[in-house]
């Protein structure tokens, strides 16, 4: 028993033994370098011309591998313009695992890799040519021969019965990723495009991969990069840190821990963009499938990011806006149906928290709350001097013509948006407890609210843009309550532009707006709008309505006048007025006010198109002035409409605009002279006729007596 168990070792030792010896004899006897041109010459006939100038080499233990040189792939036979070039290339799989007929990979490296794509001028791409069928008889280099004797002639080999290609159905040998790495070194990628023209370079390229399976455990990856662009001029450098995980069925995948750097300059600024990110996602195989992310973007300075890449200064009224951006999401849903939800977005000052949900590539709905904005931070500053056709004329199209409304997405998406803000400051005019809610569907855009809290008032206003016709319709409409003028005027520099004028008081106002339309211009030129605005108390300076109406008065009456004691100002009561709008005139239809004794009223134009305006502010005299700086006491004035304030002129100058209507106090004037005469006359008259009434009365007395003569009045009928 004990010779046997000896002999089987000795059998056993010596099977080893010559395996070894085998495995010496392929390695030092065999020179896989003796095959290299056949290796050339099967890849040309497959159509790639390739050249081996490096070595190939072996090994068949612990694991069994190969490696190959210095390799270059050409786009023609001659060989004189490379597509592609490796340093060296090696790949190992374990031995062990083949004698129960799997494939275990275990190593791969690649050096040096060196792709260069181009696009001719024609639009030809040199890849185009690789694949084809290369005619066995072209001439080629002296190093690249035609297959040797000893080789395979693979294009006229016929499977044997027992192969796999002979029994449809059978699967291959097993195939096990599970490599201990898998490296890339030193890689470059370059892209030119003579039409474009456009040049493009990926470089430095070092991909890592250790622990590489496909049984759902996490392999590291570790990549680093750097990219140039030539239009716009861009170099950025990049890493990527990131644990992935995937199933053998290759249905789920993870990317767990994600760590994105990325550099972006232009050669004069560089900025940083990192992104913390993890991915995971099922049913790959699948039409649907599960997405489940969370995204970090960490602070970038925005301002900088949008110089480098546009090659220009972003020009704001604020220098430091855009200077911090950050984001955070987490992800989920199908590509039919993606939730976007625990948005924070942090711009500058601001933040903003919110939720988005896209179905089917055109429902969107969206929810977004922010804390404080200044809007105006991020516009242009104020040009000092613009041209009457840039700050008019809407966008036109390259012939001239004014590009019509981008419509098409009222008619492509629904959508239900919901914006709400603490506070708001745009174009100067502030804003809090902002609420605007809007929708979308089928070209009918609708705003149900716009509200917000307004200089100690309220305003709400509503309206909708229909966009299913041939002229889209426009139709708004809106009340205001408790409004501050003075510090809504003030902040509008609408005051300060019109020489100082102020105007304080709490406004209440309806307005109801139309308007239709294919363009903007359009849409402004058929605009028309009616508003009714009351006010309990209102005071407007420097304009001082009674120190006109006492002028005016006194003018007529021919009596003296003191402009200086009069304040500059007028304190207005119970104003209502209603003015209507349309073809780019407000017409001023009713208004109406109370000053002191007066009653005032308007009626006039304001032409928005030239800037100009022409309104007549007639007065009343409710009752008789006497006091030091006004005295109103003819009967001819009292009572009656006097038109004889005028306001005419430029909307950048109103008050030197505004003054007595010298025409109108003429005519007064001759009135009230005529007036004043026919009551001399008059009071002559009676004069006259006095006094032989006093004598025949006296006479009668004495002829009849006093008794007797009242008693004779009293008989006789009045």
């Amino acid at each position: 028993m004990k010779t046997a168990i000896k002999a089987i070792l000795a059998v056993i030792v010596s099977i080893v033994l010559l395996i070894f010896v085998a495995i010496g004899i392929l390695i030092f006897a065999i020179n896989p370098n003796d095959y290299k041109k056949d290796i050339e010459s099967a890849a040309l006939q497959a159509g790639y011309p390739v050249q081996i100038r490096g070595d190939l080499s072996w090994q068949f233990f612990p694991n069994l591998g190969i490696g190959i040189g210095e390799t270059s792939v050409y786009t023609d036979i001659q060989q004189t313009q490379s597509i592609a070039a490796i340093d060296n290339v090696s790949t190992s799989v374990a031995v062990m695992p083949l004698f129960s007929k799997r494939v275990v990979i275990n190593e791969v490296s690649i050096a040096g890799l060196n792709v260069q794509l181009k696009v001719d001028s024609q639009g030809t791409g040199n890849w185009e040519a690789l694949g084809s069928d290369q005619p066995a008889s072209t001439n080629r280099p002296e190093n690249n021969t035609t297959i040797s004797d000893n080789s395979t002639d693979t294009s006229t080999s016929t499977p044997t019965s027992g192969s796999s290609t002979d029994q449809p159905g059978t699967t291959g040998t097993p195939f096990e990723l599970n490599a201990q790495s898998i490296t890339i070194t030193d890689a470059r990628f370059a892209y030119e495009d003579q039409q474009a023209p456009l040049k493009a370079e990926v470089s430095d390229l070092d991909i890592v991969l250790t622990d590489v399976n496909l049984a759902n455990r996490p392999m590291n990856a570790d990549i680093r990069w750097a990219v140039s662009l030539s239009e716009p001029k861009l170099n950025t450098t990049g890493t990527l840190n990131v644990a992935i995980a995937v199933t053998e069925a290759l249905d789920q995948a993870a990317l767990s821990d994600g760590k994105l750097r990325i550099d972006l300059g232009n050669g004069n600024i560089s900025t940083p963009i990192e992104l913390d990110f993890n991915l995971a996602v099922a049913d790959l195989q699948s039409d649907n499938p599960q997405l489940d992310s969370h995204l970090n973007l960490k602070p970038v300075n925005a301002r900088e990011l949008l110089k480098i890449v546009s090659g220009e200064a972003l020009d704001t009224a604020d220098p430091a806006a855009l200077t911090a951006f950050a984001t955070q999401t987490t992800i989920r849903g199908t590509p039919d149906d993606i939730q976007l939800s625990d948005i924070v977005i942090r711009l500058d000052d601001t933040t903003l928290k919110g939720a988005v949900q896209a179905k089917d590539f055109n429902t969107v709905a969206l929810t977004l709350a922010g804390d404080n904005i200044d809007v105006d931070r991020y516009l242009p500053p104020p040009a000092e001097e613009e041209s009457e056709a840039t700050t008019t004329s809407p966008s036109t199209t390259p012939s001239g013509e004014e590009a019509p409304l981008p419509l098409e997405p009222l008619h492509d998406y629904t959508a239900d948006l919901k914006f709400t803000f603490e506070r708001i400051k745009a174009a100067k005019l502030v804003f809090s407890d902002f609420k605007l809610n809007a929708n979308n569907k089928d070209g009918l855009a609708q705003i149900s609210t716009l509200a917000a809290d307004f200089y100690e008032g309220h305003f709400d206003v509503n309206g909708k843009l229909d966009a299913r016709q041939t002229n889209a319709k426009l139709a708004l409409n809106g009340d205001g309550d408790g409004i501050q003028l003075k510090p809504l005027l003030t902040d509008l520099e609408i005051l300060s532009q019109a020489n100082n004028i102020t105007l304080e008081g709490v406004a209440h106002s309806q307005i109801t707006a139309n308007s239709q339309g294919q363009t903007v211009g359009e849409l402004i030129e058929a605009l028309s709008a009616t508003l009714n605005a009351d006010t309990q108390s209102l005071k407007l300076a420097p304009f001082n309505v009674e120190k006109y109406a006492c002028q005016a008065a006194a003018l007529i009456q021919g009596k003296p006048f003191d402009a200086a004691a009069f304040p500059a100002s007028t304190s207005l009561q119970d104003v209502k007025a209603q003015i209507v709008y349309a073809n780019g005139i407000a017409d001023i239809q009713t208004f109406s006010a109370g000053v002191e004794q007066f009653k005032i009223g308007a009626a006039g134009k304001v032409n928005v198109n030239d800037q100009r305006f022409d309104i007549n502010l007639p007065f009343t005299v409710v009752q008789a002035i006497e006091s030091d700086r006004c005295e109103i006491a003819s009967k001819s004035i009292i009572d009656k409409v006097l038109p004889l304030l005028r306001c005419k002129g430029d909307l950048t100058n109103p008050v030197d605009a505004c003054g007595l209507d010298k025409k109108a106090i003429r005519e007064l004037a001759k009135a009230y002279v005529k007036d004043k005469a026919k009551g001399k006359a008059k009071k002559k008259l009676d004069d006259k006729l006095a006094k032989p009434k006093e004598k025949a009365k006296e006479k009668l007395n004495k002829l009849l007596g006093e008794d007797r003569v009242k008693s004779l009045k009293d008989l006789i009928p009045r």
